[in-house]
């Protein structure tokens, strides 16, 4: 038995589960409190927190954390089921899941909170809070102010008052493009065959299908319905909550989209990125301190800088998406 230590709305979870069902492995999963995360304290910190995902395997008494770590074990553990690395090219699909987590995990992550943040922040607390004191957090103003707390230790966390300084939202533009228009010439990024790196490439678009800016734009509808048919063939969630919730938010409200920027400078950001991961052969991940002196500036971030260059609109048009 495989144990699986998750938040079930993380898209780094999400793959882990899908890793485990296509390789028919037995396995359970076991929800951890985001804050104090004692059902994995029992198990060796191997990176300066813990973090999720992490699986105990029952069989060799191995705990494993970062998600492609666990899916290049579970391919080493269990070579007799279905192969997500096609064999002959493991070190290749390694290569790119690390990429995939530093580029597009990290982004999706950033954006898809903030944008939960600007549109209906009650969210972060009945994805966080939901389960703890017996649903005390769910009451209507408990929720409110815990959902604002939660709001400024992501933005410290993830930094993300730095989305528009950084032009986020293009770097991550352009890098989807360029996938979208391998996807154009083959239905699977390696080899025209199914494999790791189109499963977590699938899971760590789920966080971008509430932002507008990407879900509606022209050159990416291919990719989203790509990634649609991928989740429905592999019977993966329709749609986690945070979706629901956002969905039907925006039937009483626009959603909050975003002002195109045009003849812009980008700052490197995934390029910086791609020359930390060659050199440490590990991916990047954006975790910042978040109890330092630097967090008395975040409200600040959080009732004006994150909103800067935003407004709530019905549907995208040549200035707004």
């Amino acid at each position: 038995m495989i144990i699986l230590y998750e938040l079930h709305w993380s898209h780094y979870c999400e793959k882990i589960r899908w890793a485990l069902d296509y390789k028919n492995l037995n396995w359970k999963k076991i929800s951890i409190n985001a804050f104090t995360k004692k059902e994995m304290k029992q198990y060796a910190c191997t990176q300066s927190r813990h973090l999720v995902p992490l699986i105990f395997d029952e069989k060799t008494k191995i705990a494993i954390s970062d998600s492609s770590s666990i899916l290049k074990y579970l391919e080493e553990t269990y070579p007799d089921s279905p192969s997500l690395f096609l064999n002959e090219k493991n070190n290749l699909i390694y290569q790119y899941l690390i990429e995939l987590d530093s580029k597009l995990g990290v982004l999706a992550r950033r954006l898809g909170y903030t944008q939960l943040i600007l549109e209906k922040p009650t969210i972060l607390a009945k994805l966080f809070l939901s389960n703890i004191w017996k649903g005390f957090f769910n009451l209507p103003l408990i929720c409110r102010f815990s959902s604002m707390f939660l709001a400024i230790i992501l933005i410290k966390r993830f930094r993300l008052e730095l989305n528009e300084e950084l032009n986020l939202y293009e770097e991550l533009e352009i890098y989807l493009i360029e996938i979208a228009e391998k996807l154009k010439l083959n239905q699977f990024l390696i080899n025209n065959t199914f494999s790791a790196v189109d499963l977590t490439l699938a899971v760590y678009l789920r966080p971008l299908i509430i932002v507008p800016f990407f879900r509606d734009h022209p050159e990416l509808r291919e990719l989203f319905l790509w990634q649609k048919n991928l989740l429905v063939e592999y019977k993966r969630d329709e749609k986690l909550l945070y979706e629901v919730l956002i969905e039907e938010n925006r039937k009483k409200y626009h959603p909050v989209r975003r002002k195109i920027k045009k003849n812009i400078k980008l700052h490197g950001f995934l390029e910086n990125v791609g020359m930390t991961i060659d050199k440490t052969l590990a991916a990047f991940n954006d975790h910042e301190s978040i109890w330092t002196w630097g967090i008395l500036k975040v409200p600040y971030y959080y009732f004006f800088k994150i909103r800067q260059n935003k407004l709530r609109e019905k549907f995208p048009s040549e200035k707004v998406r």
